[in-house]
């Protein structure tokens, strides 16, 4: 095995050991290992609790604290506490295991920070089912932003049965939840949690619970706050004054009968068998699944050892008593669907159950809504015709009465309880309290699930917000709006749990203290607003269909017209522009829309002319479904003889954008591919890594290059340039028209590659560029050697020549006679130029065009428009590599096939003669100068030496600096003296396993360095540099958030590392990216490519 492949191996078996380490967490208790879910990390099934079995079954739970003696696997999922779940559809409906009590930890494979703020969550279920294996935590661990720990806790019986008094004071399942709380307090940080910033979620009876849990004082010292979505302490089905008429009833029914003490009664319970225990429950229901959740939270007696709860959470937070953190409630606008929905079921005689309730409305609503036990018959009787009075007055319980039915479900389970919270906790608490109502009907909901209809139309029920953040079968797959909110939902608990406020897009959730009016956010299908409202708003039933049960068609009809904001509930592949319609392509995680003209093609008599903005009609849709042509082009990277590709029709966009968005308005990253001028285009490398992020819009523009892009005779009547006029069209096409895309024409990032990073930096030149975020230029620059040439009157003259145009003075007649000539055939011509291999690298590239020529792009030297001033204002970040020159030496050492030796030794006898193409000065030195010029060169960077296997690497150190760094070095320098705006670098260093370098040279067993482009390619996807390894990744992912963070702050950090302003520094301030670190440098000179890391000669031996 060569040293080369060993190194590499090693390499990539450190990393994988690597990802395998961050599977094992060292706990209190021992070792744990998790598992890799591809985007995150779970360790699920934690123990948090002994089993609450035998002694310890209505208990409260105890501290986990055994030892594990081997790896404990935490690679599975938990086990839900037993229960009697209402979403199985099966008769025996029990389901989970006594032993429950677990955490599930979800961390983010790629996190945004060190420490990342925690989402403690609980589960909702009518305090009777579910478990934290319901819902998915993929849409917040796709953005990398938070970790997620799911709680689980005991439900129904063997969670809150109370018998009243110390024996069984009740309140176990919010106990469990307590001490899973405290267990993530103490062990969060071994997962990369913030042990200091913890905020409660939960939805429904965990939304009551998170709610519950923070009227306890010392809940400060724990968490930051608390986020209660579609249930309150305050909630009628959240606490009962007593359980204990209950606990004795429901013994009866178990078989403990003729029992007259708690004692007895929690002896026979304990020695039940569990699931005889639990399925108990089904005797408590007298209507369906009501009572909806028989064994709930109870006021716990003065004298138990520690009780949760002893008084009503009104009390305490009137009395000041609760945790001062802030609070957010929420509800939705049809809440009550969740306990309505089940009355438009059939029964066995073909009616909706609703018209049961004619018959036994007083039986029922007790159930239906959580009357106090205390209550006597006629206090029950009594509330219950007063609420049909209030909801339906003289009218009867029908389906064409339904949606009055809802509302009172909706405003007396929800929104009242919602109500009075808010105007507690404004009139006497002192911590922030916000609250929200949503409206914006799933398509799929819980009313489907819960009525066994398909078509139903009932509005925004109970869940529609929550499964947006954590995901659920039910409701896949989501619209395109829905997508958005759900982005917009989880950035908001982001936002709260990083800064401690709340906004929704660009809505700031206002705070209710002190207020004499409520203050709330009413988020829409498309957009949000702030209230201000006496009482919070009612449900209303004018926007909803007369009847809930409608046709298929009256249905689909109905959602269009309520749901008309986007064709067809949007239809993603389809764009309208004032052109037309196009329509796009599906690539799984994100659409793209390619080869969109922005000008009119090149042909004819618009060749070696600039751009004319494309002005054409679309007939028909237009197919932007098939990848774009690059422009035509005699290419370094096409291998046979012929290496003529492209085509001269090619001045387009193509734009990515990610599937699951993350926003209505993305930032774009507007990219100009590099080729040293001379060839590439869109389609050479992806937009894969952006697109997994999901966090920007790529939109890429194709180009002319080499002679149809740049040729010229350096005059008004041919100034040349047409590829960066083509650049700089194209530039304000995305400006104009990316909004219809989703973009956001004011958050443009111009990034550039080698010239491309040369054309980013000549772009950024003119000064109305400034209406630009920045520009990044990657390994490129314009005050690179090979970036502008001094005299294209040589080079175009010759081609006229070579076509017989003769050597007419007159520029209109040369012109004239090149457009006449077949593109094949002067594109061909390219090859003319070559004289070493495919050097010079770039024979056609910018020039400086003449005062008088129409609309030129360049007048001046770029060095000259920098100390000048008159450039854009905006930050530039300049990046190059350790070994950049690779791109350029690579090249000698592949074999020349006359003598079997690498090309290198070939500089021996011809130095003098191409070293003035190497490093772009032929044509700005006389012959004397040029040789003085070479001979330097060689004695600065070889002495004495000749050219050898032996001295590749400083040839190599040779292009690299006199070529690249250089450069970089002068740029930075004359923009920090001039420049007001920032400018930043860094120096890339880790060298992939494969680059351009192998490539280039035809060869495999090369070690060279970080070469051109190793950074850039991470970013921008490369078939020559796939697979990645496991390092590459992980920068990769590092340099997309160094991009998105930018349009985020205005500032560029990788990492840990954030890039420091060089505007008046006296030294270089610049980022070194390594394999594993990065850090910051200040230095008088940008750092030189050394070679003592590398081996004496670039072939590895076999």
């Amino acid at each position: 095995m060569n040293t080369f492949t060993l190194a590499v191996m090693l390499v990539v078996a450190s990393t994988a050991a690597g990802s395998y380490a961050a599977l094992l967490i060292e706990l209190p208790n021992g070792e744990l290992r998790g598992r890799d879910n591809g985007i995150y990390y779970s360790y699920e099934s934690i123990p948090y609790a002994q089993p609450p079995i035998n002694d310890l079954r209505l208990e409260d739970p105890v501290p986990y604290t055994e030892r594990w003696e081997q790896t404990f696997d935490a690679s599975k999922p938990p086990t839900e506490c037993l229960q009697w779940s209402q979403v199985i559809r099966v008769p025996d409906k029990l389901t989970g295991s006594e032993d429950c009590l677990t955490v599930s930890v979800y961390k983010p494979k790629k996190p945004s920070r060190i420490a990342l703020p925690v989402v403690a969550n609980i589960f909702g279920g009518a305090w009777t089912f579910g478990s934290s294996l319901d819902d998915g935590v993929e849409t917040f661990m796709s953005r990398g932003n938070v970790i997620v720990v799911k709680i689980n806790y005991r439900v129904g019986p063997l969670g809150f049965l109370s018998t009243g008094d110390n024996v069984l004071p009740g309140n176990y399942g919010l106990k469990d939840q307590r001490l899973a709380i405290q267990w993530i307090k103490q062990n969060i940080d071994r997962f990369g949690g913030d042990p200091e910033n913890i905020i409660l979620l939960g939805f429904g009876t965990g939304g009551s619970s998170v709610h519950l849990q923070l009227m306890h004082k010392d809940m400060e010292k724990l968490v930051k706050g608390g986020i209660s979505i579609s249930g309150t302490a305050t909630s009628p089905f959240a606490v009962q004054s007593s359980g204990q008429e209950l606990a004795f009833q429901y013994a009866k029914k178990l078989g403990c009968a003729k029992l007259k003490s708690s004692i007895k009664l929690k002896e026979c319970l304990k020695k039940m068998p569990a699931d005889n225990l639990v399925r108990g429950i089904k005797y408590l229901q007298v209507f369906e699944y009501v009572n909806f959740g028989a064994f709930s939270p109870v006021i716990e007696s003065p004298d138990s050892e520690k009780p949760f709860l002893t008084e009503f959470p009104i009390e305490t937070i009137r009395s000041g008593r609760s945790a001062h953190v802030p609070w957010l409630a929420s509800y939705t606008t049809e809440n009550g669907i969740y306990n309505a929905a089940l009355l438009l079921k059939r029964s066995s005689n073909g009616r909706a159950k609703i018209e049961e309730l004619k018959s036994r409305w007083n039986e029922l609503a007790p159930y239906f809504f959580s009357y106090p036990y205390f209550w006597k018959r006629s206090e029950r009787d009594n509330h219950s015709r007063k609420l049909k009075q209030q909801y339906l007055g003289y009218r009867n319980f029908s389906v064409e009465n339904y949606f009055d039915v809802q509302r009172m479900f909706t405003n007396e389970l929800y929104k009242n309880g919602v109500e009075a919270a808010l105007d507690a906790h404004r009139k006497y608490g002192n911590s922030p309290v916000y609250a929200y109502v949503y409206d914006n009907p799933a398509q799929k909901s819980f009313a489907q699930l819960l009525s066994r209809q398909k078509n139903l139309f009932l509005g925004t029920g109970m869940g529609d917000d929550y499964y947006l953040m954590f995901s659920n079968p039910l409701r896949n797959p989501l619209r395109v709006d829905e997508k958005i909110s759900s982005v917009r939902l989880v950035k908001m608990v982001e936002q709260f749990a990083q800064a401690g406020n709340f906004s929704y897009e660009n809505c700031v959730f206002p705070d209710n203290r002190g207020k004499r009016h409520f203050q709330l956010l009413a988020i829409k299908r498309t957009y949000c607003k702030v209230m201000e409202v006496k009482y919070l708003p009612d449900i209303v039933s004018k926007n909803l269909p007369r009847s809930p049960l409608i046709s298929t068609m009256k249905y689909t009809l109905f959602l269009i017209a309520c749901l008309c904001t986007t064709a067809a509930l949007g239809d993603d592949l389809l764009v309208q522009l004032p052109f037309g319609t196009l329509r796009g392509r599906d690539r799984g995680t994100y659409y793209t829309y390619e080869s969109i003209p922005f000008a009119l093609p090149p042909v004819g008599p618009l060749r070696f002319e600039p751009p004319q903005p494309f002005v054409g009609e679309w007939r028909e849709t237009f197919d932007a479904s098939k990848p774009a042509a690059e422009c035509l082009q005699w290419s370094h990277f096409v291998t046979t003889p012929d290496q003529l590709t492209g085509s001269e029709d090619c001045l387009t966009i193509s734009i990515y954008k990610p599937k699951n968005a993350s926003r209505l308005s993305f930032p774009v990253v507007a990219n100009i591919f590099g080729g040293a001028w001379s060839f590439g285009g869109t389609v050479q490398t992806g937009a894969r890594e952006f697109m997994a992020s999901g966090n920007v819009i790529v939109a890429k523009i194709n180009h002319r290059v080499g002679i149809l892009g740049f040729a010229s005779t350096g005059d008004a009547g041919w100034s040349g340039n047409y590829a960066l006029k083509d650049q700089r069209l194209g530039l304000q096409w995305i400006k104009k028209y990316i909004s219809f895309f989703g973009g956001d024409p004011t958050n443009i990032l111009l990034l550039g590659f080698s010239s491309g990073a040369a054309s980013a930096h000549f772009q950024m030149l003119h000064e109305d560029m400034s209406d630009i975020k920045g520009v990044y230029s990657a390994s490129g620059n314009s005050l690179a050697p090979w970036a502008l040439q001094p005299s294209p009157r040589e080079q175009t003259y010759e081609l006229g020549r070579l076509f017989g145009c003769g050597t007419p003075r007159n520029t209109a007649v040369l012109k004239d006679c090149l457009k006449a000539v077949n593109a094949v055939d002067l594109v061909r011509a390219f090859k003319h130029f070559l004289i070493f291999n495919y050097v010079p690298f770039a024979p056609f590239s910018p020039a400086l065009e003449p005062e008088d020529a129409v609309d030129p792009f360049i007048t001046k030297p770029p060095i000259d428009i920098i100390k000048s001033g008159k450039f854009a204002q905006i930050p530039w970040l300049a990046g190059y590599c350790q070994d950049e020159g690779i791109y350029n030496a690579a090249s000698l050492l592949a074999k020349m096939p006359e003598t079997g030796k690498e090309r290198l030794y070939e500089l021996n006898s011809r130095w003098y003669e191409l070293a003035p193409y190497f490093f772009s000065y032929r044509n700005t030195l006389n012959k004397r100068e040029r040789d003085a010029r070479s001979r330097r060169l060689k004695l600065q960077y070889l002495g004495t030496r000749n050219f050898t296997l032996e001295s590749y690497y400083d040839v190599q150190r040779m292009f690299s600096n006199e070529m690249f760094k250089n450069s970089v070095e002068l740029a930075v320098d004359i923009q920090r003296t001039y420049g007001k705006s920032p400018v930043y670098t860094y120096i890339y260093d880790n060298p992939a396993t494969q680059s351009i370098g192998e490539l280039i040279a035809g060869r495999t067993d090369l070690i060279l360095g970080t070469a051109h482009g190793d950074d850039y390619f991470l970013m921008m996807n490369s078939p020559i540099r796939e697979p990645l390894r496991p390092d590459e990744q992980l920068i990769s992912w590092k340099l997309v958030k160094m991009v998105e963070g930018f349009f985020e702050t205005g500032q560029f950090v990788y990492d840990n590392c954030a890039f420091q302003d060089n505007v008046g520094k006296k030294k270089f301030d610049l980022v070194v990216i390594q394999r594993t670190v990065c850090k910051n440098v200040q230095a008088n000179s940008l750092p030189d490519a050394v070679s003592d890391h590398k081996p004496k000669i670039p072939i590895i031996p076999t």
